[in-house]
């Protein structure tokens, strides 16, 4: 639209709004189209110029315009993506919730029972826990029950299984090190304690640990704070420690190879 005096248009009787009337006003409207559909209007008001070039005017409006579109349709393509991951990421914890919460432990004998009252008494506690049972009974699945079940359970949960990673390295994983700490320490390395801060960090297979690792991990139960390796700062962390192992670890105190105050 265009409206070169708008003190001479029926469309602008009494609808002049706060504009400045000591003066003649041109009016130019040039619509904003996203996918060949009109969204919104840019519209500008110019001084009057009897020889103005409105048809130069409407050109130039309808490239901003063009371009306002296009940025409009990014900003929704965005906003779109984001409340699909939103709810995505929804219905994925719904879906983790159903699998490893009570419901998705199967039995309801007097042992079981047992073992849900015991889940739901530590889940509301910051105590480090410690599962035990053979392999294949469900560790790991009663750890996350825990998790879910704590008030931590929309913060991290990270796990670690301490067999399959040699000492050299898990030591490494655990507590991350500084650049140049060792050979091939080119960079700063995040732990698993610091990513699972505020969070709970799963030790799988904890009765593998040598004594050595054992005491570092006591530390950090203790005092709740790690050395990154070749660090000599302290860093805090806040990690609820659930840990999990197949070993007789009664045997395995008496025989040297587990420390009883961990």
């Amino acid at each position: 639209m265009v409206v070169p005096r708008i003190s001479e248009d029926p469309l602008f009787l009494h609808r002049s709004g706060t504009r400045d009337l000591s003066e003649e006003t041109s009016f130019i409207c040039v619509p904003i189209h996203i996918d060949g559909r009109a969204v919104g209007a840019l519209a500008v008001d110019l001084r009057f110029e009897l020889d103005r070039d409105y048809d130069s005017s409407v050109a130039l409006l309808a490239v901003v315009a063009s371009m306002i579109g296009q940025a409009t349709k990014v900003s929704w393509l965005a906003e779109a993506e984001r409340r699909h991951l939103l709810e995505e990421n929804t219905q994925l914890r719904e879906e983790l919730r159903e699998r490893y919460e009570f419901s998705g432990l199967i039995g309801g004998s007097g042992p079981m029972r047992h073992l849900y009252a015991q889940i739901a008494q530590v889940a509301h506690s910051n105590a480090t826990v410690l599962i035990r049972g053979e392999s294949g009974t469900g560790k790991e699945l009663i750890a996350h029950a825990v998790h879910l079940a704590s008030a931590r359970a929309a913060l991290p949960y990270v796990t670690v299984n301490c067999a399959a990673l040699p000492p050299t390295l898990i030591e490494s994983e655990l507590f991350g090190h500084e650049r140049g700490a060792f050979t091939g320490a080119h960079t700063r390395k995040t732990g698993l304690f610091e990513r699972a801060s505020g969070g709970t960090l799963f030790l799988d297979e904890i009765g593998d640990l040598d004594t050595g690792l054992q005491a570092k991990l006591l530390r950090v139960l203790q005092q709740r704070e790690i050395h990154r390796l070749g660090g000599t700062e302290a860093v805090a962390v806040d990690v609820r420690v659930i840990a999990a192992t197949h070993r007789d670890l009664e045997k395995e105190i008496a025989a040297g190879s587990f420390r009883e105050d961990l």
